[in-house]
Parts: structure tokens; sequence; C-alpha cells
């Protein structure tokens, strides 16, 4: 004799909701933080993006993709940004208008 098996629900995962509102304020805040970030290179004296990403040990393609506002940075690279330019993380995310 058999056992009769129940196929287990498929479930899927909740969408993640796309708002227009959630969308706008993501593109603000990258738009503010690589805004910020070009002007943070500029007063430091870094006149290239290789010299800042050799300084902080990333690729120039991967800092020129933070500057350009395409990706926003991991914890630990937004900590060696802020430190390498002497401004705060709230400055750089747009949270504060003092470096």
């Amino acid at each position: 004799m058999t056992e009769a098996t129940t196929p287990m629900p498929t479930t899927k995962p909740p969408a993640k909701k796309h708002t227009k509102a959630a969308v706008r304020e993501r593109v603000a805040a990258a738009v503010t933080f690589s805004a910020r970030l070009r002007e943070a290179r500029q007063r430091a004296g870094y006149a290239t993006l290789d010299d800042v990403a050799h300084a902080l040990g990333v690729t120039r393609e991967g800092y020129g993709r933070l500057e350009r506002g395409r990706v926003m940075p991991r914890a630990d690279v937004l900590l060696r940004v802020a430190r390498l330019f002497n401004v705060s993380v709230d400055w750089l995310l747009g949270l504060r208008d003092d470096a």
C-alpha cells in the first residue's frame, strides 16, 4: 500500500512595491549622494576618479558608478568615503547640510 502524497503548495514571495513615490525617493537619494560625492572629491583636491578609486580600494569603474548615481555604496565603502573626504555620512546622504 502506498501513501498518498499531497503536493507542496507553491508560494511566491511578496512582490516588491515599486510605487512611483518610492522610486522617486530612491532616485532623489542617488542624485543627492552623487552630487555631494563629486563636491567632496573636488574639495579634497582629487583631480581624477583613478586617484579616489585607488585611495578607497575600489575600481575606477565602481567609483565612477557611485559618482554618476548609478549605484549606492555598501556601508563599508560609505564609511571609507566619509573618512577620506573628511565629511559625515549624514552629509553625503543628504540628511544634513553641514559637512
